[in-house]
Parts: C-alpha cells; structure tokens; sequence
C-alpha cells in the first residue's frame, strides 16, 4: 500500500513519518560523536516503523538528537578506548542504543542505553537548566545542560512528557509520549484490549461441583 503523503499546516506536518526522523537524529548524533570521541555505538531500531502523525518535526529531531547523543557519549567513555572499568570496545562491539516505535492511541519512543546511568546524588538534578553530566570539551556532544530539560518542554507541547529511569552502573531507560494519536488509528481496533469482566469474574470463580 501506498504510504500517506505528508502536508504542511504552518510548522505542523501531518504525515509526520516518525522513523525518518528518528533517523536523521540518530545520524547526525553519531556524527557528532565520532567527532569528538572517535567512536559511536550502533543503534538499533525497532517497533512500528511505519507509524505516522501530525507533529512538528523540529521537535521530535531535538528531542531524540539530545537523547542519542547522551546515550551515545555515555556508552563510549564506560566502554570505549578511554574505559576505566570495562575491556575496552570498538565500533560496533560496543553496546548498542535500543530505540522502540509505538503507536496507536497515543505515540510512545523508548530509548535504551548501557552507558553506565547517573549516580543517584545526580539523578534529581537533570531536569535542572545547566547542569550537565558531561565533561568540559567535547563541543557539540553536551548539551551545556540545556539538552534534557528543554527536550522535556517539547514533549510537552502537544501534552506528552518524558521519564527517565535510571540504571546505576548500567544504564538508563527513556520514555517519551508524544501526547498524539498514530495516523489511520481508530479506536475500535482496540477493542481487543476491552475485557469482558464479567466473564473474567466467571471464569475466575471457584467451580462448585453438582
């Protein structure tokens, strides 16, 4: 079938093929990170590729340019050339980033890394504009502490949000709701998901015999 072609309304696209986007993110955040330290992890992609939606996509770019570049940077200085825990990886024997597509009623993207976490004493901080866990110099690659917090306010727009777990010492899982419905999405295709409770209850209970 035929994909969807996308239109403009301003600065809103309505087609908005999420996986492209996620992609030129993922891109240009390896770029960046090859830049600075030389190496980048592979990043794997799964989930409903095909979804689309109306969205601004300058949004969704800087949230998952940020989210990349920090799962990247984290993941190559715990086990990359400079690792001071860990045998050292190359390429694409490092650990890779997980990024999952879901849509339907709602769009949600899980990004999930092994770049170590954060230490809990600054975990509390990291919705805090310029605080950043990053060392100094690597240019581009940190986000002067702007990067997280900011990415939040976009999610937020269109009445999503973004949750961070934290992993210490392994590494971090990243859920970001967009706050819009997948494109074609009806909701009587999920009527699966509505149980019959009364059923349920009957098939629960205990069976007395006759």
């Amino acid at each position: 079938a035929a994909k969807p072609k996308s239109q403009w309304v301003g600065v809103v696209q309505t087609g908005c093929p999420i996986h492209e986007v996620i992609l030129d993110a993922v891109e240009d955040a390896r770029a960046a990170c090859r830049l600075h330290l030389r190496d980048a992890p592979p990043v794997l992609i799964d989930g409903f590729k095909d979804v689309r939606c109306s969205y601004i996509p300058e949004h969704l770019y800087t949230i998952m340019l940020e989210l990349v570049k920090n799962s990247m940077r984290a993941t190559v200085e715990l086990h990359g050339r400079n690792s001071n825990s860990h045998e050292a990886l190359f390429g694409e024997a490092l650990p890779a980033t997980r990024i999952t597509i879901c849509g339907g009623e709602d769009i949600i993207i899980r990004l999930s890394d092994r770049g170590g976490g954060i230490p809990p004493h600054s975990f509390g901080r990291i919705w805090h504009f310029s605080f950043s866990t990053a060392p100094q110099g690597i240019g581009e690659l940190a986000g002067f502490g702007h990067g997280l917090p900011l990415s939040r306010k976009y999610a937020r727009y269109w009445g999503g949000d973004m949750e961070v777990f934290n992993m210490e010492n392994y590494g971090l899982d990243v859920f970001v709701r967009l706050g819009v419905s997948a494109d074609g999405f009806d909701s009587e295709l999920a009527e699966w998901k509505k149980r019959d409770s009364s059923k349920d209850i009957n098939d629960a209970s205990p069976k007395h015999a006759r």
